[in-house]
């Protein structure tokens, strides 16, 4: 048998979800052991196992739970971490609790109970009503392996996804290892994915590739040779081409096998170099690869009477009957699935499933080590909210920073407070995150920044209410100076005539036309006329 036709036969063992390490798996002349480092709940955990041919890891007696010990004590899992807890096959359904017997109501996924029994500490009050599952706890470090706990059980949730998990595989037969022949060592790889150059028990169904020596007279010899692990016509187990595998450099001929005489019991389906048999509808192939055999999970009788799982014949009658988690339905041959939350089995979720059901938490709660809901801290997380973090009892509230407010998608944006609240006595300038009062000419704001008050400044810089008193010493030649006044005596009851484009271009100079007077010109007392109007010429020039 080639090495491309062993490959061929290994992808309909499917794929491993991942690669197992030189130390992860031991075989012994009862079966294989293997740890595989992946967070997994206990359903996922089984399931993984049975995907590869085998269960979560049974330990019935003592003896056999030191042979997982010495796998984990050689395992790469030793030193990667300070403790791990890895899923043993041992659960409990509900409301099966048991204080007098050692398992305390637990059973092995093979359905045996036992007494042997190895837990880490007392029975936990209150786990009766919800499924419990059972983990294996792993010191990796020395001082804690001394502590007496190493390899201990302790039960949880079967929710929970732990570090890992330990499958068994069993088979009733072993190949011995193959001699190397000159190219190095041979590396095996079980049905379970493992590889490994070091098996003192190949288990059936292995592959063996051998890297063969360089053969300088036939250059055309192939670099390496493989080989299955099967079970021969005389009962005995051996592999599938006799040793040495890299004697022979010819190549082999690709013929038409299930044309000819093969041993196929019901049916044969060539390869490029083989062939291999498989079973009509209701059969299952034997551990020969040859012969087969009626599925033990199908009863011919139940098939014929209707039932969709299985049947009970007894002397008197014969019933259908139902896997655990399912009542048999109205028309007594249908199951149908067993709703255990209407008994509110949970202390607040429970999710019905097909079989069985599992108890979670409302949202904002999360499960911890002993199965109970605990608040979950969103605040925790920095991008939970844009402003302010408030953590509730099962909830979170997000607050804005002052100067902003939430939108109806829970965003903050800015508070625009000059338009909601008004709270500026006069004037109000609105910017992200707050606001700013002003006041118009002539106020000024109060400590308080809200509101206005009449500016004590108005005297001194504003000329809008001059003060008379400067202008006292102003004489009448300085009035009469103005272009843009008439001179007569009767100015204040007339309408002030509009610039013309000549004087408005002037209008800067005559403003500040003070500066520009001799001091001579004011030694002459102003009248009030005169004080009036210069007020008048201010005013008038302003607006």
């Amino acid at each position: 048998m080639s090495a491309l036709s062993i490959m061929l036969l290994v992808c309909f063992w499917g794929l491993a979800e991942a690669q197992l390490g030189e130390k992860d798996a031991i075989c012994n002349q009862e079966g294989c052991f293997a740890v595989f480092l992946q967070k997994k709940a206990f359903r996922e955990a089984r399931q993984a196992c049975l995907d590869q041919g085998g269960t979560l890891v049974t330990m019935y007696t003592r003896e056999a739970a030191g042979v997982v010990h010495n796998l984990l004590s050689g395992t790469a899992v030793h030193g990667s971490r300070a403790r791990l807890r890895l899923w043993i096959g041992l659960h409990r359904p509900p409301r099966q609790c048991s204080t007098t017997k050692p398992l305390r109501g637990f059973v092995w996924v093979t359905g045996k109970e036992a007494q042997f029994s190895n837990w880490i500490r007392k029975e936990m009050p209150n786990t009766c009503a919800v499924p419990r599952c059972v983990a294996m706890t792993v010191h990796t470090s020395d001082a804690a392996g001394e502590s007496g706990e190493n390899f201990r059980w302790a039960e949880g949730p079967c929710v929970m996804k732990l570090d890992g998990f330990i499958c068994q595989y069993t088979y009733s037969m072993m190949c011995s290892p193959l001699k190397d022949e000159g190219g190095g060592p041979t590396v095996y790889e079980t049905p379970f994915h493992f590889k490994s150059t070091q098996l003192t028990h190949v288990p059936y169904g292995s592959v063996a590739d051998m890297p063969c020596p360089t053969d300088s007279s036939n250059p055309d010899a192939p670099s390496r040779e493989s080989a299955l692990c099967i079970e021969r016509d005389d009962g005995t187990v051996g592999w599938s081409t006799d040793a040495p595998l890299c004697s022979s450099g010819s190549p082999r001929q690709t013929q038409d096998w299930c044309s000819g005489e093969h041993e196929c019991e019901q049916h044969c389906q060539n390869r490029n170099e083989d062939y291999y048999c498989f079973c009509s509808e209701g059969y299952i192939l034997n551990e020969d690869g040859y012969s087969c055999k009626l599925d033990p999970l199908i009863n011919r009788i139940c098939v014929d009477m209707g039932c969709e799982y299985d049947c009970s014949i007894t002397s008197r009658s014969t019933r259908c009957t139902c896997p655990p988690g399912y009542q048999i339905g109205p028309g007594g041959r249908k199951c149908l699935d067993v709703d255990e939350c209407q008994q509110q089995p949970c202390p607040q979720l429970c999710v019905n499933t097909p079989g069985t059901f599992h108890c979670t938490c409302y949202p904002g709660y999360q499960p911890d080590n002993t199965d109970e809901c605990v608040d979950i801290d969103e605040c925790l997380d920095e991008g939970t909210c844009a402003g302010t973090c408030q953590n509730t009892e099962g909830s979170f509230n997000c607050l804005c920073d002052p100067g902003f407010v939430s939108n109806s998608e829970g965003e903050c944006i800015d508070l625009d407070e000059c338009t909601e609240y008004s709270p500026c006595d006069q004037q109000c300038n609105n910017f992200v995150g707050g606001y700013q009062c002003n006041c118009k000419l002539g106020f000024e704001l109060k400590k308080d920044g809200l509101t206005c008050q009449p500016s004590t400044y108005d005297g001194e810089y504003s000329t809008l209410n001059p003060d008379p008193s400067i202008y006292d010493d102003l004489d009448t030649p300085w009035s009469t100076l103005d272009p843009f006044f008439k001179a007569d005596v009767n100015w204040l009851t007339d309408s002030p005539q509009r610039p013309t484009p000549d004087m408005a271009h002037q209008s800067d100079n005559h403003l500040n036309q003070w500066d520009h007077l001799s001091p001579k010109q004011y030694q002459t007392a102003s009248s009030p006329t005169q004080k009036m109007r210069t007020v008048y010429i201010f005013m008038y020039f302003y607006f």
